[in-house]
Formats: C-alpha cells, sequence, structure tokens
C-alpha cells in the first residue's frame, strides 16, 4: 500500500549513505594513527599549504592545511591521523592578488592567481615526493620542496 511506501526522505537517506560509504551512526572507522610534521620551501615553512597524501596502495588519501610555520596535522575521512603505508606527496600554495577595479567601470577584475611553489609538485604524475606512515604513527614527516 501506499503507507508501506518509503518516503522521499527515507530514500534519500540511503542514497547518501550508499555512495559516502556510510552507514548507520556515522561514517566508516578507519585504522589511522596520529600523522604530523612540516613542510618547507627553500628552507622555510611553508604557510597555508595544501597537503595530499596518496597512497600508493589503498583507498584513504591523508589531507593537510599547514600552519604560519609550516607545521600541519594529517586528517583522512574526517579522522584525525594517517593510514600506515606509503604515500606520494602533493604540495599546493596558490597566491592570489586583490581583484581590481578597472577605471571607468562598475566590476571588478578578478585577481590573478599563481603558484608559490613549482607545480610539478602539485601533480600526482610529476612530484617526486614520498612518505611512509608507520605504524606506530608519526610527529616528525619532513616534507621539503627545494
Amino acid at each position: 500500500t501506499l503507507r508501506d511506501a518509503p518516503s522521499p526522505r527515507d530514500i534519500g537517506a540511503d542514497v547518501d549513505r550508499h555512495a559516502f560509504g556510510l552507514r548507520r551512526g556515522g561514517a566508516e572507522r578507519l585504522p589511522v594513527v596520529p600523522a604530523a610534521g612540516k613542510v618547507t620551501y627553500q628552507g622555510i615553512g611553508l604557510d597555508g599549504a595544501t597537503i595530499v597524501l596518496a597512497p600508493l596502495s589503498g583507498n584513504y588519501a591523508a589531507t593537510a592545511l599547514s600552519g604560519a610555520d609550516g607545521s600541519f596535522k594529517l586528517s583522512t575521512n574526517n579522522q584525525r591521523g594517517a593510514i600506515p603505508g606509503n604515500y606520494k606527496v602533493l604540495v599546493s600554495k596558490v597566491i592570489v592578488s586583490e581583484p581590481v577595479l578597472q577605471p571607468g567601470e562598475h566590476v571588478e577584475s578578478p585577481g590573478a592567481s599563481k603558484s608559490r611553489i613549482p607545480e610539478k609538485y602539485s601533480k600526482r604524475e610529476t612530484t617526486d615526493l614520498t612518505v611512509t606512515i608507520p605504524p606506530e604513527g608519526t610527529s616528525s614527516l619532513e616534507i621539503v620542496i627545494k
């Protein structure tokens, strides 16, 4: 009967759980360990860099945003830490200039953006940076960009 049919809200909840790998009660818990470190460029801590650890095997990348001194703490699937294993490291740092109001116009031109570090480090195919997260975790990852 019509009363027994699931509501659109219930169908949507099932789709969301299947699409995002969720179970009742929240996201899948992964075997992460603490993982943190520092990213430097030309010997200086890199502020505001996006860091992605792409697994050489497995499905879960770890990500972080570096602080003012280049320090970062990785997260995986909304959990603090990373899964032990070997990773390629992708780092990007984009600088966007202020929008400009052209004389006689009422619309701002968007600011220009450029990479603060060589772009090869932002692509999985071209980065030569790698790290290993040990089974016990680490707080001393060093990502050095020259």
